[in-house]
């Protein structure tokens, strides 16, 4: 089975940033050009583990690529489009071919904001975007969302939001090339094995120290007796 370790951006709009939205993720451009796709090697590193992603971005539709090999790899399929245009959600539709070919972990519809009201002539509202994403297993991410009351900033657990939210939606997933990170307990419980076994490693010297006195002791009360007994 083929390493699944890859990542891909899909520009479906030239509206849509491809490179700066790479970028915001993992602070590179994408450099590496093959054909129709740039790469480049995304370290993630969290609390609980380390892996290296094939970021992949490309303009490219699904009928351009279904041919590469690269997209074997994808475990994580970000599709960027823009609201206002009804033709960039139509290229966005396309994509269900890969998806239904490959089934990718993560699947994510990603845009700038919606437009406002019932201004959506000729694009896509949000509502129309929502369903569409319930069907077809995807979640949706708006790049210009904010945390929306103050109270919310404040709560322990805050719903992240834009590119922060994709960039954790990609790190929950289990990537064929994770490198697990022993948890602070564990790395607890081997400090203080450490200091035992160092503990341990005294003991004897300390042991044979008192072993030396215990003798001299015994030898001087053997010399007593013998000096009372006879004189």
């Amino acid at each position: 089975m083929a390493s699944r370790n890859g990542v891909l951006l899909v520009q479906c709009s030239d509206l849509v940033d491809i490179q700066k939205l790479a970028a915001d993720l993992c602070g590179v451009v994408c450099v590496r050009e093959q054909h129709l796709i740039q790469r480049l090697t995304w370290k993630i590193s969290n609390k609980y583990y380390e892996a290296d992603l094939d970021l992949m971005t490309t303009k490219g539709t699904w009928q351009d690529l279904k041919l590469q090999d690269e997209l074997k790899c994808v475990d994580g399929l970000v599709l960027a489009f823009d609201p206002t245009e009804g033709q960039s959600f139509d290229l966005v539709k396309l994509w269900l071919g890969f998806v239904d070919e490959h089934q990718p972990a993560i699947l994510l519809l990603v845009c700038s904001t919606f437009p406002s009201g019932d201004d959506v002539a000729g694009g896509v509202s949000r509502q129309a975007a929502l369903e569409w994403c319930i069907e077809h297993s995807f979640e949706l991410v708006e790049l210009s969302a904010e945390i929306e009351n103050e109270d919310q900033q404040e709560e322990c657990f805050v719903e992240k939001v834009g590119v922060a939210r994709i960039s954790e939606a990609l790190q929950t997933n289990m990537w064929s090339n994770m490198r697990r990170k022993a948890p602070p307990q564990e790395n607890a419980a081997a400090a203080v094995a450490s200091k035992s076994e160092e503990g341990d490693s005294s003991q004897p010297e300390h042991t044979s120290s008192q072993r030396r006195v215990g003798v001299t002791c015994d030898i001087v009360v053997l010399r007593f007796v013998i000096e009372v007994m006879y004189g």
